[in-house]
């Protein structure tokens, strides 16, 4: 069994790992299939994401509180697991005009409404799809013992 050949005890001296062994960790470990977001200045997202980010910073409004973990949900989203459809995120985006001027009230009614048709935890529904069991990276760096 390949855990009794890496096992150790704690009083058992370290070995300097190999600067390779960190770049090929790296390497795996960027392999990851998140997606990627726009850099064009003017994508939907990045325009999504400028709504939101105002709107989780506004703290005096009591209805819009009670809307901050749907909001950081939908932040999470896009940043992490791109599931939101064009014409979702494009709703988002339209609650701005440049990011200058938005309708605290309509965009509370907006996400209220989005939040119905997506649903209050749609995003862990869309997590389970796409990863099932959290991966975990087990590196061992294989060495000959002097």
């Amino acid at each position: 069994m390949i855990l009794d050949k890496i096992t150790c005890r704690p009083e058992t001296e370290s070995i300097r790992i190999d600067e390779n062994f960190w770049r090929l960790y790296e390497k795996i470990k960027q392999n990851d299939e998140k997606p990627p977001i726009p850099t064009s200045p003017i994508s939907m997202e990045k325009n999504a994401l400028g709504v939101i980010d105002f709107l989780l910073r506004q703290k005096e409004n009591h209805d819009l509180t009670l809307l901050k973990p749907f909001l950081r949900t939908l932040r999470e989203d896009i940043l992490d697991y791109g599931t939101l459809p064009d014409y979702t995120l494009r709703r988002i985006a339209n609650l701005s005009n440049n990011h200058s001027m938005i309708n605290t009230g309509e965009a509370i009614a907006e996400l209220r409404t989005l939040e119905k048709e997506l649903g209050l935890n749609y995003l862990d529904r869309e997590k389970k799809k796409q990863y099932p069991d959290k991966e975990i990276i087990i590196a061992i760096e294989n060495r000959k013992m002097q």
